[in-house]
């Protein structure tokens, strides 16, 4: 979907909340909407970058950037599974950041290569900490 399409999307979230208000405390979360990559190159989900800030722009929404899923290689895995290349993770995610995505959506194991689903587009859980330090400078270099 383009980026300017999901503003038909977030709309029809926003006329599907209640309007009244609910008896107690009322706990609203907002809504974001999510690049993980948008077409198949080659077999593999391609993003492009672009297409960040023009969802915020158009949604009004925060933009959250699935760094694992953005690598995912569908049908190109053993046995037909989805395959991937998590190699590119790191550089993909300081990509997003840079270009103005508002948070990360990042999955992890221990051991990837072991996990029982999406293992090839996993990070390593020991390399997690140091690639969250790494966008976080690059979200505060981008925003000064």
């Amino acid at each position: 979907m383009a980026p300017e399409a999901m503003r038909g999307a977030v709309e029809k979230v926003k006329a599907s909340r209640p309007q009244a208000p609910r008896p107690g405390p009322v706990h609203e979360s907002p809504i974001a909407v999510t690049e993980r990559g948008s077409f198949f190159g080659y077999g593999d989900l391609a993003v492009d970058m672009r297409s960040i800030p023009r969802m915020h722009a158009a949604t009004g929404c925060p933009v959250i950037f699935d760094g694992t899923h953005s690598v995912q290689r569908p049908g190109l895995g053993e046995g037909g599974a989805s395959g991937g290349a998590r190699e590119f993770i790191p550089s993909l995610t300081l990509a997003a950041v840079a270009a103005g995505a508002d948070g990360l959506f990042l999955e992890t194991h221990p051991d990837p290569d072991q996990a029982p689903s999406d293992g090839p587009n996993m990070i390593p859980l020991a390399e997690l900490e140091s690639l969250v330090r790494r966008a976080v400078a690059v979200r505060e270099a981008c925003r000064t």
